[in-house]
């Protein structure tokens, strides 16, 4: 197996080094700008459009406003440019300008009161001198000029000065005479967008329109030929993307529907994704300037590579010496070098896949695109993640109740399932998101029950417990804030089950403690009733600051705490959000492990029993498990939104995994066997939940990594595969890494937590935009 891994891995960091190359080549050659694919090349997904390498931004009437404000936008050109022009403009106001009407051949004028924006109209269909005139104009007053133009024509010159190739070489002249003249120099500091020509659907044309898109694509061509190389960019994918929709036209020349509301995003895209801050976009979207943390943690990793790198040569040194004579007294000094190399190497290997991670989704280098949910999609993975389960169904070592093969088990189908629902995008599907809401409720009961039945068996509350597990759980998440600047916040399950681990080692370690030891020990006086109570109280209070938004607020707004808990708005509402859909989930977990160690006490659970309960138990409960989930289903397909599906979800989640519970371990046919695939997939499940993000899916979940365009399923082949040896590198990584850096010996662990500790205020110090504003207004 750990040779297949091997193997495994080698293929995958040569499939990434090819991948480095043929895209190194391609942004070489090409330039690293994504606007290029934004408006020449793009393809229709059902009514989606999809621009060549990139995510476009879906603008609303507020972000066109937002980018557009005080603008001046020019819509220059014929019938066809008027017909943008009355969906800019109803795209700016909100409104509807279907029913206006648009055949007056004059120009037009509107100015948004809420955004400022000035939106002219001018009726130019020919490369005259009433066109000419306009741009010099705007030429010798600077001030009257617009600071966006959309320009094109065509129509009326082949309807006026007839076909052939004199009228194209006279149009190429006067537009070549504009180019070297007014336009090169209004082109500085503004936008001039030159939309080709919409294809024509010849046989829905009427008689006195005697137009074909043979003379049309000469006039493209000839305006491709003049503006190449001149500022004036030219959107060929708005002729791309009325081509395979000629049923968004009724009379062959005037499209409206999908196709003219694409031409407003593609200009939309081009002008204002480089000014706003967009979460969801890539076209156009200038690569992020490094904060000083990326590269003081670019910095450290560089040196990490060089020690790296002298470690190597100085071992291969040692190995070739005919000197070398190992010698007793130097063990301890070889040991403790060996530990230096394997913790700096391990570091430096860390360091290449961050870099690889920046790399692949905050740069241009690898492509990104959208994802479109298809209910056939989803489904054939569910399928296909079934399949994986059933073919290997081993027997297990140990048949007890929630074992640990059958845990780990539980972890990997689950994450397989959430990642199939990423990659679909089936969070559009609202019974769909209802249950993986239950997914993730499973892994926080798992979380909370598991730390709950170590504490209670072994009764140990050290500090090198808590450091041991929060620090194997936030190494990859604290890396990934450093390298790629996000807030910690920002991968919000680990934050999750971080705070998950310390409410149950808080109400473990909390006085009276109370451990299963004290409990069959009557010397002691304990009994459950005292941890009964604990956990009540624990309800009592999360029920209390979970319930008031304000209160939950005011506590975790304090910095240094706000710093964990925040978005990018500088915030804690996602968090109140996240939090609340499942701490009660927490609750029940502690009340779930106590109650399976009082039924084993009392016997009502035997091991030896092969139905674990007595029958007329055991049939009354896979009863009550198959109504709980059958009527869990019911009420999440029912429920008509998500606020509401989140409302039952944070009082009702227990019932279908309680449900699941049982179904899985009173029939002794499932509790005796395992997947073995989920379970490998489970004990690398957090590094899978968090490196998605950026190495499978893009953009912080908001687009697919593409490293093969044009080939869909080959790409999620090789990207999922990259993906989960790069997975299982980092989980290996970081078991070393966890091993060094939180050592039992008292002393070291209290001397390392207070670096940690130091290191991390200065890091929320640097990132603070609290601090930061405090140190302005001083």
């Amino acid at each position: 197996m750990d040779q297949t891994l091997y193997w495994c891995k080698v293929a995958a960091l040569l499939f990434v080094l090819a991948a480095v190359v043929l895209h190194g080549l391609r942004v070489f050659q090409g330039g690293a700008s994504t606007c290029f694919g934004l408006v020449s090349h793009g393809w229709w997904r059902g009514d989606t459009w999809q621009p060549y390498g990139c995510v476009m931004h879906s603008y609303t009437r507020s972000d066109a406003g937002q980018c557009l404000k005080d603008k001046h936008v020019a819509v220059i050109g014929d019938s066809r440019m008027r017909d943008l022009f009355f969906q800019l403009r109803g795209r700016l106001s909100g409104s509807d300008f279907s029913s206006v009407n648009t055949k007056v051949r004059s120009d037009l004028k509107f100015q948004d009161s809420k955004s400022g924006v000035t939106l002219d109209f001018f009726w130019r269909p020919l490369l005259n001198e009433s066109t000419q005139r306009l741009f010099t104009g705007w030429f010798q007053s600077p001030d009257m000029s617009p600071d966006i133009i959309l320009w094109s024509l065509a129509l009326w010159v082949t309807k006026l000065q007839g076909f052939g190739d004199k009228p194209v070489e006279d149009f190429k002249a006067n537009l070549t005479k504009l180019r070297n003249g007014p336009i090169e120099t209004l082109a500085k500091g503004k936008d001039i967008l030159w939309i080709q020509q919409l294809p024509l659907v010849e046989k829905l044309l009427s008689e006195h329109r005697p137009y074909t898109n043979i003379e049309l694509d000469k006039y493209s061509k000839a305006v491709t030929d003049v503006l190449e190389g001149s500022p004036v960019e030219v959107v060929s994918a708005a002729h791309l993307a009325a081509l395979s929709r000629p049923e968004d036209t009724e009379d062959g020349m005037h499209y409206e529907g999908r196709v003219m509301q694409l031409v407003v995003d593609l200009v939309l895209n081009k002008v204002c994704n480089s000014k706003l801050t967009l979460r969801d976009a890539t076209c156009c979207v200038p690569t992020p300037q490094l904060s000083p943390v990326q590269i003081l943690t670019a910095v450290f990793f560089l040196g990490c590579w060089v020690v790296t790198v002298a470690l190597w040569v100085c071992r291969w040194r040692q190995k070739s010496s005919s000197e070398i004579d190992v010698e007793a007294a130097h063990e301890s000094v070889e040991s403790s070098m060996d530990v230096v190399f394997n913790v700096v190497t391990s570091i430096a290997k860390f360091g290449l896949i961050l870099l690889y991670i920046f790399v692949a989704d905050r740069t241009p280098l690898f492509m990104k695109e959208g994802r479109i949910y298809h209910s056939y999609q989803f489904v054939i993975l569910i399928v296909f993640i079934l399949w994986l389960g059933v073919t290997s169904w081993k027997p297990v070592s140990k048949s007890d109740l929630l074992n640990r093969d059958q845990t780990e088990e539980w972890r990997g189908w689950m994450q397989l399932v959430i990642l199939a629902y990423h990659y679909t995008g089936a969070s559009q599907q609202l019974t769909i998101y209802v249950w993986v809401r239950v997914l993730v409720a499973s892994y926080i009961f798992m979380s909370s029950y598991g730390h709950f039945s170590y504490f209670w068996h072994k009764g140990e509350y050290s500090l090198h417990r808590v450091c041991q597990v929060l620090f194997r759980l936030n190494l990859l998440t604290i890396l990934l804030c450093l390298t790629m600047n996000q807030p910690y916040q920002g991968y919000y399950f680990v934050p999750l089950i971080s705070f998950c681990f310390l409410v149950v080692y808080a109400t473990m370690a909390a006085w009276p403690r109370i451990n299963a030891a004290l409990i069959e020990d009557p010397q002691h006086g304990r009994n459950l009733w005292m941890i009964v109570v604990k956990i009540f109280v624990l309800f009592l209070i999360c029920w209390f600051i979970w319930r008031q938004q304000k209160l939950f607020c005011v506590l975790f707004s304090w910095w240094p705490i706000v710093e964990l808990f925040r978005t990018e708005d500088g915030k804690v509402r996602e968090w109140w959000f996240r939090s609340g859909l499942d701490i009660f989930v927490v609750v029940y977990g502690l009340l779930f492990g106590l109650g399976v160690f009082a039924a084993k006490k009392r016997e009502w659970i035997t091991p030896s029993n092969p139905w674990l309960l007595s029958l007329p138990v055991a049939a009354v409960s896979l009863l009550c498990s198959f109504v709980g989930l059958l009527g869990y289903g019911i009420l999440s397909h029912s429920c008509p939104n998500k606020p509401e599906c989140n409302a039952f979800h944070s009082w009702l989640s227990f019932i279908p995994i309680t449900s699941f519970i049982l179904l899985r371990n009173i029939p002794p046919a499932f509790r005796s066997h395992y997947s073995t695939i989920y379970t490998w997939v489970g004990k690398i499940s957090l590094e899978l939940f968090i490196s998605q993000y950026h190495i499978w899916l893009a953009n912080d979940t908001k687009a697919l990594l593409v490293i093969i365009p044009g080939y869909p399923l080959v790409n999620a082949a090789v990207m999922s595969f990259i993906f989960v040896c790069l997975a299982h590198e980092i989980s290996a990584i970081s078991g070393v890494l966890t091993q060094y850096a939180v050592p039992k010996e008292s002393k070291a662990l209290r001397r390392r937590l207070l670096i940690f500790v130091a290191f991390l205020v200065l890091v929320l110090v640097v990132q603070s935009p609290t601090v930061h504003q405090k140190l302005l207004s001083v």
